[in-house]
């Protein structure tokens, strides 16, 4: 029982950052888009083994690149060079984002989360004694 479980430890331990980071950019990017994270990041915990709370956040989430028209004030694409309701110019020529620098977060999570997914499967099939 106790080679079982250390074993998992290391597992849980990549796990457990890759976690910290998703959740992390969770953070940083909903506060970028005036959203309150701290509901999203509950439901990314209860249910991260299987990424649901962070499927759901990116599903639900603002888009990045709608603006206010300046003159009627409703929700356009920053792309559009006029606004399709009044017609007035587009002056804050809003152009493609890069990616920001906080989106690395959720890159190295998700791989450190997808490797303990992998490594906690190899665990188990080396306890059952599979690969001899």
């Amino acid at each position: 029982m106790n080679s079982f479980i250390v074993g998992y430890i290391p597992v849980f331990i990549v796990y457990l950052i890759g976690l910290i980071l998703v959740v992390r950019w969770m953070y940083c990017d909903a506060k970028m888009r005036d959203m309150n994270p701290w509901g999203w990041i509950l439901i990314t915990c209860l249910f991260s083994p299987n990424f649901i709370g962070l499927i759901l956040y990116l599903l639900f989430r603002p888009k990045d690149s709608e603006i206010k028209c300046i003159e009627c004030g409703k929700q356009i694409s920053g792309y559009y060079k006029y606004c399709p309701w009044c017609g007035k110019p587009n002056v804050q020529d809003v152009k493609p984002k890069e990616p920001l620098p906080h989106q690395k977060l959720l890159t190295a999570g998700i791989i450190c989360m997808i490797i303990s997914v992998l490594g906690a499967l190899v665990v188990y099939m080396l306890q059952l004694n599979y690969f001899k």
